[in-house]
């Protein structure tokens, strides 16, 4: 993803995004999203680039595409970064909350629709778990139907890609898993997050 002067990155998503952000701060960065604008602006103060966070721990799919709409008129964001759909994936695991693979795909095309309203490039990250942790290896199943989908969905857009999972796993086996996960293998501690902002920025620098 090329940057442009006077940039505007919308990261959303559900609390992987969120990660505790201040609700007081309108530019209310966190975790991986805050890494990220401080390397933009400590690598490319000149180009002026703006970020925002606006994910909200717990969020589906489907809460998403009920606020976004209103987000991208708000901030008119000229870039978008989403990571979003391990709630969808851990509901219907346990049978809280289930969805189809068909309706999955239906709201997170929405989603795109509505970021393609202002933005020109759009940034995927993959949600993903980290093992060995249990709760991450029951939700396996339905975790790979979901990335089936978003990866159809960003060669279709033409997004950058983030394969996150994949990565995750690649590092889980070179340094264990619980150094990029708290107790839960979704989760990220501040090494996963600095793990998750470094895949980012290489794909813009």
């Amino acid at each position: 993803m090329q940057l442009k002067d006077g940039d505007r990155i919308l990261f959303n998503g559900d609390s992987l995004t969120d990660a505790g952000r201040d609700r007081g701060d309108f530019h209310s960065l966190s975790g991986y999203n805050k890494i990220i604008a401080d390397a933009l602006a400590a690598f490319c103060p000149e180009k002026k680039i703006e970020a925002f966070n606006r994910g909200v721990g717990a969020d589906k799919v489907r809460h998403l595409l009920a606020r976004i709409g209103q987000e991208v008129e708000e901030l008119r964001p000229t870039a978008v970064s989403l990571l979003i759909g391990i709630n969808d994936v851990w509901q219907t695991a346990d049978g809280r909350d289930p969805i189809t693979a068909e309706e999955f795909e239906r709201q997170y095309r929405a989603v795109l629709d509505e970021c393609k309203k202002t933005a020109d490039r759009i940034v995927i990250i993959e949600p993903f778990t980290i093992q060995p942790f249990a709760i991450g290896t029951r939700m396996r199943p339905q975790l790979a139907a979901v990335n089936t989908v978003i990866r159809k969905l960003a060669a279709e857009y033409k997004t950058e890609f983030i394969p996150a999972d994949g990565i995750f796993a690649e590092l889980s086996v070179k340094n264990g898993g619980a150094l990029y996960s708290r107790e839960d293998g979704v989760h990220l501690t501040a090494a996963g997050n600095a793990a998750l902002a470094r895949e980012w920025l290489k794909r813009v620098f």
